[in-house]
């Protein structure tokens, strides 16, 4: 034992040698006791409020809010309009399950009626069950709590206060619910219409946006039948829109269907509703989403997937399987163009309000999500949305998910999808270059009298069968002198733009399998047809190793068109020369130009392309094409020009130069 004297009371006391200590027992319990007095005085100064509302305009106001909320989002009228799909999909799950129904055929209808200016939503579900409930609590949902719903009457029944003066409900039911018959106002309308041959079970309950009543009103089953046949449902009908709301809404009847698709992707695959889009004398069944580009042909060609397996996510802690994630991710190209293109997260199978992944807080620093190269979504069993449905649930499930999706994007795709997007560029660029050079030829031939010794050099040949792919076929490049498609490839350069072109067989989507035959229920019949893809030799990174990927032609234009142009005279290419002080060589051997991509000129161009919003996403900016037709120009006065001496090559080189880039400019 050790003596040591309290700082507070100056008293000695004594504590184990070694244990460090410098206020006394008694001292310590006082400023105990005295801090939990002090706490309790203060508590004794404070009064807790709710908040009140007393009065219909505090109330309105408050039902305002979440109008002026989906106004505000970028969703707008189509995000209110997903809503009610949304409520229609949770009333026929909600049938379906409560009633324990097989091949239940679920069915929702958006019509737009153009010459009413009306939105009608018509879906065969349950119907409303409780309309006092949504009535009397018009933010919350009815089923809170139940894993199949995803919010029914919820925050989406007061969103049309943004955008329309009315909105009606006719729901039919297969029984009234007992609240209807108990709420004491509902007492004398309840007996005088069941006095009069109603039996409760068809109601209509009207809203309007300048008050916080909702009329609960008995009516006719006929009311109902004149917007379905089915034996129960609700009909929502938007009317008295507010100045140029409708107008916004059926500006672009395309955007409408494709956030329904969008949206109910999940549901519609499952077959749990068929959905329809009907607008005047068009009436349509929504298809599920399938990420497809148009092909030269015009036909419907699905994106390739990246390889990217399942996972399965345990708690690290309590080492309990939490769930699957599945991440669904399709190459793109900067041609590929969709309105929900970014990558984006279904939680419960459908996207929340801040779903787009880049978006997410969590993923801001993630630029690989933004790349042109890129769409598709990801699949996350295991989360739960907020109560407003714009995001995941905090808490470990997603910390999880962030965790697992960050290691996927930095170690799995982001290696593929830089083979993938060089290999597209290698694609491009040997378009692009094509068309650089058509723009030098046919120049030349109008607006100068040279005459020039060319070889006829054939972009893209005939195809012919591969003697190492069995049963595919090849569009090969030749690189032979004089051969088809000479002067394309250059097999010393740094970069080796080997292409072929291979047919490979895929499942049809668009096409209904056969049945299998009597007898082999094995038998694989899903209908398949073939499609091409352009086999690529891509450099790795340590600049001595190659890999090969697949691209989709159809990606390469925005109409999915190849454009196969022939040119005559030397080819375009590039090569590295770190150590060679030249823009450009000419190569001999394959009749080529090639360009210096390692010169510190092409450095500084491709760098600012790269920087810039407007080049970022194309093969070269006007810059570097301008720098590349020039250096072509040399080369094909100085090694293709006939009957001229250098001297005069060298003067028509200049005069061509200012001549072409003068017209160019006035163009």
């Amino acid at each position: 034992m050790t003596t040591i004297i309290c700082k507070e009371c100056q008293r000695p006391f004594e504590v184990t040698y070694g244990v460090s200590a410098s206020t006394c027992s008694d001292c310590l319990n006082l400023k105990n006791l005295n801090s939990q007095k002090s706490s309790q005085r203060e508590d004794i100064f404070k009064v807790s409020h709710k908040v009140r509302f007393e009065n219909d305009e505090q109330i309105l106001q408050a039902l305002e809010t979440v109008g002026d909320a989906f106004r505000s989002s970028p969703g707008g009228a189509n995000l209110m309009l997903t809503e009610h799909v949304e409520n229609g999909i949770d009333a026929i799950e909600d049938f379906v399950k409560v009633k324990n129904l097989r091949n239940y055929e679920g069915r929702i209808t958006v019509q737009i009626v153009e010459d009413r200016q009306e939105l009608i939503i018509i879906d065969n579900g349950n119907g409303i069950i409780d309309p006092v409930w949504i009535i009397e609590n018009p933010l919350k949902s009815r089923k809170t709590g139940e894993s199949h719903q995803k919010g029914e009457f919820g925050r989406g029944l007061q969103g049309f206060r943004g955008f329309c003066e009315k909105l009606t409900y006719i729901t039919l039911r297969e029984k009234p619910n007992d609240s209807e018959f108990k709420h004491p106002d509902h007492v004398p309308v309840v007996q005088l219409a069941m006095k009069n041959g109603l039996d409760i079970k068809c109601v209509r309950l009207t809203l309007t946006k300048n008050q916080i009543i909702t009329n609960w009103e008995p009516v006719k089953i006929d009311e109902f039948k004149k917007y379905s046949n089915t034996k129960t449902g609700t009909v929502a009908i938007f009317s008295d829109w507010l100045p140029g709301e409708f107008d916004e809404l059926i500006k672009d009847k395309q955007k409408i269907y494709e956030r329904i698709q969008h949206h109910f992707k999940v549901p519609i695959e499952k077959s749990v509703a068929k959905i329809y889009f009907s607008t005047g004398k068009k009436h349509v069944e929504i298809e599920p989403r399938v990420y497809e580009v148009k092909d030269e042909e015009g036909k419907m060609d699905e994106l390739d997937p990246y390889d990217i397996p399942d996972r399965e996510i345990v708690n690290p802690y309590t080492k309990q399987i939490i769930g699957n994630l599945q991440v669904r991710f399709y190459q793109a190209s900067p041609n590929y163009e969709h309105t929900y293109k970014a990558p984006f997260l279904l939680v419960g199978d459908r996207p929340l309000g801040n779903s787009i992944l880049h978006k997410m807080e969590s993923f801001s620093d993630k630029s690989i999500l933004k790349s042109p190269y890129l769409t598709g979504y990801v699949v996350a069993n295991f989360l739960k949305p907020d109560s407003l449905r714009l995001a995941p649930k905090p808490g470990e499930e997603y910390k999880q998910f962030v965790n697992h999706m960050k290691d996927i994007l930095d170690n799995v795709l982001a290696p593929q999808l830089e083979e993938y997007s060089n290999g597209f560029k290698i694609f491009d660029k040997q378009q692009e270059n094509t068309k650089l050079i058509l723009q030098i030829q046919s120049f030349l031939k109008k607006q100068t009298k040279l005459i020039f010794d060319l070889i006829k050099s054939d972009r893209i040949g005939k195809m012919s069968l591969s003697d190492s792919m069995g049963e595919t076929e090849n569009q090969r490049l030749s690189d032979s002198p004089n051969g088809d498609n000479q002067g394309i490839i250059t097999k010393d350069a740094s970069i080796e733009a080997s292409i072929e072109a291979v047919i490979l067989y895929k499942k049809d989507k668009h096409k209904k399998p056969k049945p299998p035959p009597p007898g082999d229920p094995n038998t694989d019949t899903d209908a398949e047809k073939p499609v091409t893809r352009y086999r690529i030799t891509v450099p790795k990174k340590d600049g001595r190793s190659t890999t090969k990927v697949m691209i989709n032609p159809a990606l390469s234009s925005k109409d999915g068109r190849i454009r196969k142009q022939n040119f005559e005279g030397p080819g375009l290419d590039i090569y590295r020369g770190k150590l060679d002080r030249n823009l450009s060589k000419w190569d001999e051997s394959k009749f080529l130009v090639l360009i210096n991509e390692s010169h510190e000129t092409y450095v500084e161009y491709e760098n600012e392309r790269k920087d810039s919003a407007k080049y970022k996403n194309d093969v070269y900016s006007l810059k570097q094409k301008h720098l590349i037709q020039e250096q072509y120009l040399w080369h094909l006065i100085q090694r293709c020009a006939k009957d001229l001496n250098d001297e005069d090559k060298y003067r028509e080189f200049w005069s061509a130069k200012y001549k072409f880039f003068l017209q160019k400019g006035s163009e």
